[in-house]
């Protein structure tokens, strides 16, 4: 990423409410969370964890789910390498269920050729609509796994 737009994304976070600011520092302490159990355990221990992160409650101050997937998505894009669709979607489900929202995690694989590798891709849903990992021809993924609150 260039310095460019390191910078816009500076000026766009020290825009940010006092309350919203809160919210995205919670964000980026969740994704770093939820990367390191993803290095170190097993993915159902991880799932598990994330159950018990996740409780239909608004404990904070909540924004519009558009806002809050746009937090969680600028905090992983600044690290892109490290914080892929996968750890932002369960840092987005963590934090999107805690301000009472109802979301859907899906994780799906499509493959673009035979002759190209699987691609998978995960993305949260919230009301049949994609909100966080939305992609060009997402249409094309078959979804193998799809996650609700307490089926998670």
């Amino acid at each position: 990423m260039s310095l460019k737009k390191y910078l816009k994304r500076f000026r766009t976070v020290r825009a940010m409410s006092r309350e919203e600011k809160k919210i995205y520092r919670r964000a980026l302490r969740l994704l770093v969370n939820v990367r390191l159990r993803m290095v170190f355990t097993s993915f159902p221990k991880v799932l598990a964890w994330v159950r018990k992160q996740s409780p239909v409650v608004a404990s904070v101050t909540c924004l519009n789910p558009d806002r809050l997937s746009w937090m969680i998505n600028s905090t992983g894009i600044a690290f892109p390498r490290i914080f892929k669709c996968l750890p932002r979607a369960l840092a987005g489900f963590i934090v999107l269920r805690r301000c009472g929202w109802e979301v859907t995690l899906k994780i799906g694989a499509r493959r673009r050729h035979p002759s190209l590798p699987m691609e998978a891709h995960a993305w949260l849903e919230r009301e049949g609509t994609v909100i966080m990992g939305d992609l060009f021809g997402l249409e094309k993924f078959a979804v193998f796994e799809s996650f609700e609150g307490e089926y998670l």
